[in-house]
């Protein structure tokens, strides 16, 4: 395996089917979600990358090319990082008095499984390309 890897051919499959409109989409900085993103039918009108819904760095494939995969990212360290990526989002999207939108906007983040599941207080794990609503 080698460190941020691509999608798998299936994935690239799975991706393409992927279609809807969205107020933003957040996608991590890993090179899998990105061509998630670039490979499926999903539009949005504002895009953000972040490293924050990031892939939990435990394999070499969720490592970015310049880290190293010996440092390991701990379950408290992943509960942080949870809890930041939750308080980013309200500041980024939920500023008080500063809401564009005349609804709640409509906000797709593409991310990884583990972190979906720390970040739904892992009462369930999703499958790749699954989508499920979560409050923030």
């Amino acid at each position: 395996s080698e460190k941020d890897c691509d999608l798998s051919e299936f994935g690239k499959s799975q991706a393409a089917e992927l279609k809807g409109e969205w107020d933003i989409i957040v996608c991590s900085v890993m090179k899998r979600t990105r061509q998630t993103l670039k490979l499926s039918q999903l539009k949005g009108d504002r895009v953000f990358y972040t490293d924050l819904c990031r892939e939990v760095k435990r394999d070499i494939c969720d490592f970015l090319e310049d880290e190293n995969e010996k440092e390991k990212e701990t379950d408290q360290q992943l509960t942080e990082r949870v809890e930041n990526f939750k308080r980013w989002m309200r500041f980024m999207f939920y500023k008080k008095g500063e809401n564009p939108w005349t609804r709640e906007p409509r906000i797709l983040v593409i991310t990884h499984a583990d972190f979906v599941f720390e970040l739904n207080g892992r009462t369930k794990y999703l499958e790749n390309a699954e989508m499920m609503q979560i409050d923030i």
